[in-house]
């Protein structure tokens, strides 16, 4: 791993981190005043949090294991136009701009 790509983990690492202590803060907030929010207003913001910090770290993980070549990543679909990943299957193998711009 180079020196930048370990500085992008830890970047995200810390983004990660950051976005756990929130999660655990607003725990302690809802236990100590359970009905200044809605309850369910604040089981979807700690979703949201748990959301973020399972994409987040699958994203770390796919920084760590080193740049695949454009439409090689076996988890990824990738334009083949623009080279830019995308988590559904693209039609045609284009994304949506590059399938605008190509009409």
């Amino acid at each position: 791993m180079d020196y930048e790509t370990m500085l992008r983990v830890n970047e995200l690492a810390e983004i990660i981190k950051l976005h756990r202590h929130a999660a655990d803060r607003l725990k302690r907030f809802r236990s100590a005043y359970p009905y200044l929010i809605a309850p369910n207003l604040l089981e979807m913001i700690e979703g949201n949090l748990r959301d973020n910090v399972a994409a987040l770290t699958q994203e770390m993980g796919q920084l760590q294991m080193g740049q695949q070549p454009p439409g090689r990543d076996p988890s990824r679909f990738i334009c083949k136009r623009c080279n830019v990943k995308f988590a559904m299957p693209l039609p045609g193998g284009l994304c949506d701009k590059c399938r605008s711009e190509g009409m």
